[in-house]
């Protein structure tokens, strides 16, 4: 999702400068489109299981080095940017997002482990046991070996690659149906 940001970043810039301006919306449609196939790839609408982070591997949580140097970065792209083009609002929307996406993605490449938990439809499903949603920690296979202490792992983990949900008790959900109403 990055790299088609930063796509459509760039055809933006060459769109400004004037330089063979039908080939870069041409490129930018597709880039739009990728960007949009992507974002449906990974959302998680109408799932019934979803997967986040644990908190201390998080990267809006506490002061991170990684995220102080990509957020250094865009911002000076950014101000490049500001200073180059008369489309700067759009560039920084982009580099904003391409900030979050960044961020994002390194964290969920780098990390040792996932938890995986339930879709709650409801306010009030959230009292039901467990509160928090969680049905089991899931360990990354291949960070597993440079895991400093691979006791912290909750027991009962399971690894990415052989991740069997078929003992797991959650809710399934049923698509919402439109029905014709007559009045």
């Amino acid at each position: 999702m990055a790299i088609s940001v930063w796509i459509l970043f760039g055809c933006i810039v060459a769109i400004d400068f004037r330089l063979c301006s039908w080939i870069f919306c041409l490129i930018y449609l597709l880039a739009l489109g990728f960007f949009l196939a992507f974002y449906l790839m990974i959302c998680n609408v109408h799932t019934d299981l979803y997967l986040i982070l644990p908190p201390e591997n998080q990267p809006f949580i506490g002061i991170k080095r990684n995220v102080v140097l990509f957020g250094l970065f865009h911002l000076l792209v950014s101000v490049v940017s500001f200073c180059l083009t008369n489309l700067w609002p759009i560039c920084c929307l982009l580099l904003f997002s391409s900030f979050i996406f960044s961020i994002n993605g390194w964290a969920c490449y780098f990390t040792e482990s996932y938890i995986l938990c339930e879709h709650r439809q409801f306010e009030w499903e959230m009292e039901d046991s467990p509160v928090d949603g969680v049905k089991c920690h899931v360990a990354v296979r291949r960070n597993f070996g440079k895991m400093e202490d691979q006791e912290k792992l909750p027991t009962g983990f399971q690894f990415d690659d052989v991740l069997d949900i078929r003992w797991l008790r959650f809710r399934t959900y049923m698509p919402l149906r439109y029905t014709k109403t007559y009045f």
